[in-house]
């Protein structure tokens, strides 16, 4: 209540919204994202970095935790956790505009990425040859799109989650992205036996 009331007192008086407003009373460390998209200007929450990897599975992660970090930070934490995942840094590697800087690309060319397709912002350059950054376009990025949009569906309780604290809005993240995994798991296995046959 220390920090509300003088946030209710802060609009009452200005018409504007506090800085650091809780937008959750029992979970005050979610904050607003900023989409900019038709429908959904602002997303309450903790933000994702989400990472498609071979054969079209994915992976989530938050840094430490949940905490509200740029695109650009994601941008690299998500080339780590493939290190880390498989020992070695992914071929091509695609992330949308939010993740772009000089800094960022010779990081990941550093860190063994053969093309890296970070898109520019502005008027700058590709990093990579224009047939690259076309299967990067129209592939990559699209894919990781499908699949967040589809992990977002009900059926895995990604969005809006009934969760009563910010470690259980990290559990329930995990679950969907985990239950998304085995459901492409089982659908490729099953493809493979009707093969057989």
């Amino acid at each position: 209540m220390d920090r509300l009331l003088p946030q209710i007192k802060h609009f009452m008086d200005t018409g504007f919204v506090a800085p650091k407003k809780i937008i959750h009373l029992k979970m005050t460390e979610v904050y607003s994202i900023v989409r900019g998209k038709a429908g959904k200007a602002v997303e309450f929450g903790t933000k994702w970095g989400i990472n498609r990897i071979g054969g079209g599975f994915v992976q989530g992660f938050l840094i430490n935790g949940g905490g509200h970090y740029s695109d650009k930070k994601f941008c690299i934490e998500a080339l780590k956790l493939h290190k880390v995942t498989f020992q070695i840094a992914p071929e091509i590697f695609g992330y949308d505009r939010g993740g772009h800087s000089k800094v960022n690309i010779k990081r990941a060319k550093k860190m063994g990425v053969t093309h890296v397709g970070i898109a520019p912002a502005g008027n700058a350059e590709w990093a990579v040859s224009e047939a690259m950054a076309e299967v990067i376009k129209k592939c990559e990025r699209a894919q990781v799109e499908g699949c967040i949009g589809t992990i977002k569906r009900p059926i895995y309780g990604f969005n809006k989650p009934d969760a009563r604290s910010k470690a259980a809005m990290g559990t329930y993240g995990q679950r969907a992205i985990f239950g998304f995994n085995l459901r492409k798991l089982l659908r490729e296995q099953v493809k493979l036996q009707m093969a057989a046959t």
